[in-house]
């Protein structure tokens, strides 16, 4: 079963108790469609927009619990100009050990196609390019 939830973090992936309580349940693809079309106009017009998905899946999707999308802005001290801007993705997969994988990017069709191949066809992300970081299981 798929969960999405939009412009909060630290949900317990492991437990589907938290994720009926705190998240809306996945029927499709189109369900995060509104919110990527927000995070996208965010994106193109360098906007300080809050419009973030998480999607975490129980069972866990080829080890992955959760994938989560943010626009992640900069500006100048003092300014409203726009030092830097990316879309990030953060993908935890759980197995022996927590690792987090995340990617920086500003091709919004990857975060796309890479969301749609976790929600439609069940795939985790090819983790190539990606920084993983490692971290012991606390249970």
């Amino acid at each position: 079963m798929l969960y999405y939830i939009f412009d909060a973090v630290a949900i317990d992936f492991d437990s589907q108790k938290d994720l009926e309580k705190h998240c809306q349940k996945l029927t499709s693809f189109t369900d995060l469609a509104v919110q990527l079309d927000k995070m996208k106009y965010a994106f193109n017009n360098a906007e300080n927009v809050r419009a973030d998905v998480i999607v975490n899946a129980l069972p866990y999707v080829d080890g992955i619990a959760e994938i989560a999308v943010y626009h992640k802005i900069r500006f100048k001290l003092f300014s409203r100009q726009v030092k830097s801007q990316c879309l990030c993705m953060v993908a935890t997969h759980v197995g022996e050990n927590i690792t987090l994988y995340t990617k920086e990017t500003q091709d919004f069709a990857l975060v796309e196609s890479t969301l749609k191949q976790f929600v439609q066809e069940g795939k985790a992300p090819v983790f190539v390019g990606w920084q993983a970081e490692s971290m012991e299981r606390a249970f």
